[in-house]
């Protein structure tokens, strides 16, 4: 079922059931809006897709550092951030708002759709360098992966697990329009 019909199904329920309140209307009926206005572009949004060039990307992103598990073996250590990678591979199904790609014409972006499948090999990727806990090097690979602009076809996010050859810590980066 689709999310429409899937609230419909579950607001014919509570209406048989007797436990349709205020609040639950009032959820749905923001819901339904929220999915509506996922697929308006407002005016900064068209803004910002209109001015990004490859040398002014609109991207914005993020960084945590982070530690294995403690109770982890070097085994598990030196396995976990591919564990990690094809974990978050298997979400693959398009979900609001990460599924949402720009149509745009002539340069102008018209409106949001959902993409039909999500290229998780391009959504999740994953890197490896000398020494996460070495910051000239880390600032370095960041910005070099901050530099390329997000694929206009796809929707617009990135996951970037950075690992370390040489220590007990990786990193998150994450990327999104």
């Amino acid at each position: 079922l689709d999310i429409e019909e899937q609230q419909k199904n579950d607001l014919q329920l509570a209406i048989a059931n007797g436990t349709l309140d205020q609040w639950s209307l009032i959820r749905l009926q923001s819901n339904k809006a929220s999915q509506r206005m996922a697929k308006h572009l407002t005016f900064l949004d068209k803004a910002f897709w209109i001015t990004e060039s490859d040398n002014s990307p609109k991207h914005v992103a993020g960084m945590q550092f982070l530690a294995f598990p403690e109770n982890n073996s070097v085994e598990e250590n030196q396995q976990y951030v591919s564990n990690l990678a094809k974990e978050l591979r298997k979400f693959d199904q398009p979900q609001s708002p990460f599924s949402c790609i720009v149509v745009s014409f002539l340069g102008f972006p018209l409106k949001l759709v959902d993409a039909e499948k999500l290229d998780m090999n391009y959504h999740v990727q994953q890197h490896k360098i000398k020494d996460v806990g070495d910051t000239d090097e880390i600032n370095a690979f960041v910005a070099s992966l901050h530099e390329v602009r997000l694929d206009r076809d796809k929707p617009l996010w990135q996951y970037h697990l950075i690992e370390s050859e040489s220590n007990d810590r990786y990193a998150i980066y994450v990327k999104i329009h």
